[in-house]
């Protein structure tokens, strides 16, 4: 059992399913009502989806089950190869080409932990409606006001249906860098960070950060508004720094082991 499990054959055929998981999530969205729900699980932190939404959608909730098992598989897979394998061979012949290649594996299974905590641990609100001088308050202690907006494109926009919007808001057609929202953020009424903000740019306060999913129009006004996402989790940045770490080290690995053909 520990020979398969550590496998080149297991760990292959475990990869395969979970990329070809990833195509059956995306023919399952070819259904609206299904792209709904699979779109609102990015609208929560996965246990809060876990507990409060996924009762509504069996299929969805089955889907995203099978996706973790084989995550977890493949974290098995390369955990059992990296200690029965390639830590062996790397105190065999201590190159760095087979020192580099058991950081990797062991460096994948620590994104994958990291990347598991992050949408586990902390708090997201997502679809957040931010209109000219209103506040939205979150966490008992916490709340954001939009101060003001500068929105240089046509708010002609603004005013159409979401589908019909998107079709408009390409690269040529919105300017990202130049349409800005002011922010302003609280604790108990006290001001920590008064800041502008694009959708190209967050809005950042150490580990929570605020970044506008769009620009919309209000009812019953001239002035443009925001909606946002606003998330902190403290292993965000950890997750970054490892998923940086693990590309580099391939790049190395990739950079060491090239052999040129003559």
């Amino acid at each position: 059992m520990v020979r398969f499990l550590s496998s080149m054959r297991f760990a292959f055929w475990v990869l395969l399913t979970f990329i070809a998981w990833f195509y059956v999530g995306a023919f399952i969205g070819l259904n609206d009502e299904y792209a709904i729900i699979i779109k609102e699980m990015s609208n929560y932190l996965i246990l809060d989806w876990l507990l409060l939404k996924s009762a509504e959608s069996p299929i969805v909730l089955g889907w995203f089950i099978i996706l973790c098992l084989l995550g977890a598989l493949l974290a098995v897979s390369f955990l059992f190869c990296s200690y029965y394998n390639l830590l062996k061979l790397a105190k065999k012949n201590n190159k760095k080409g087979s020192i580099l290649l058991l950081f990797i594996h062991l460096m994948f299974v620590v994104v994958m932990a990291l990347h598991l905590a992050s949408m586990l641990f902390g708090y997201k609100y997502s679809n957040v409606s931010l209109s000219l001088n209103n506040e939205f308050q979150f966490e008992n202690e916490y709340s954001v006001k939009l101060d003001s907006v500068v929105y240089v494109d046509d708010l002609e926009i603004l005013k159409l249906k979401y589908k019909e919007r998107r079709a408009y808001q390409t690269q040529d057609a919105v300017h990202y860098k130049e349409d800005i929202a002011f922010i302003s953020l609280y604790k108990n009424g006290e001001l920590l960070k008064k800041d502008q903000t694009t959708m190209l740019d967050p809005f950042e306060y150490g580990s929570l950060r605020l970044s506008i999913s769009f620009f919309y129009m209000p009812k019953d006004s001239d002035n443009p508004g925001i909606k946002v996402v606003i998330m902190k989790n403290d292993l965000m940045e950890l997750f970054f720094i490892s998923y940086i770490l693990c590309v580099l080290s391939i790049l190395w690995f990739l950079g060491i082991t090239w052999k040129r053909k003559h």
